[in-house]
């Protein structure tokens, strides 16, 4: 099986990606729908019409995943074919990481067709979560099938700078778990309490406003 031109499908999924993230931002800044500094990139896409645009990209980008991670998990199989390095171990190991992959695309779709908002909040929310995890993972698969499987698919320098900016994105991933949950920096906002006063001026009872 020869794979010809395969570098279009990760191409494609980046370019989908970026016009789903910078149109809707633009979009969403123009209306005054969000604030320019550094919102969420679902903020953008969030209400419509940008969060059209904001779906049917991030669904393209999935699909475009899709197609690239299978296509990964196939370089190996057919560059490995007849090394004796390539053990049943390390293809079953690649086949683990190609359904982490897929877990991304999944991710997305979720991240794209459930957007912020109060009945589809947990659905965006476990999207987003499978994608940053999944990715994680299965970019460390990555990292350890280039460095563990002989002769090398990729020069060693490419290796180095591609776990480089796995590490990176590994320690992003965390921080933003750890500020999302546990609020290191900028604590939750207090729960103030208004009195509600009936039409003869006594207090009739108190909610909490947050």
């Amino acid at each position: 099986m020869v794979l010809r031109h395969a570098w279009i499908f990760p191409v494609l999924s980046t370019l989908c990606a970026f016009i789903a993230f910078f149109v809707c931002y633009g979009i969403g800044v123009a209306r005054g729908n969000h604030y320019a500094w550094l919102p969420y990139i679902s903020d953008g896409g969030a209400v419509p019409p940008q969060s059209c645009i904001f779906s049917l990209f991030m669904n393209l980008h999935a699909f475009f995943i899709t197609i690239s991670v299978y296509l990964r998990h196939r370089q190996y199989t057919e560059f490995y074919a007849s090394c004796p390095s390539f053990t049943v171990h390390w293809r079953r190991f690649s086949i683990v990481a190609m359904i982490s992959g897929f877990s991304v695309a999944v991710g997305f779709t979720l991240v794209g067709n459930f957007q912020e908002g109060k009945v589809t909040k947990l659905w965006h929310v476990i999207g987003a979560n499978l994608t940053f995890l999944s990715g994680m993972f299965y970019a460390w698969c990555q990292v350890v099938l280039a460095y563990k499987l002989k002769p090398r698919i990729t020069p060693l320098w490419l290796n180095h700078t591609r776990t480089g900016f796995v590490t990176g994105a590994s320690i992003a991933v965390i921080i933003h778990i750890v500020c999302a949950n546990a609020h290191p920096f900028v604590p939750k906002e207090p729960q103030k309490t208004k009195s509600l006063t009936t039409e003869s001026g006594s207090t009739n009872r108190a909610i909490h406003v947050t």
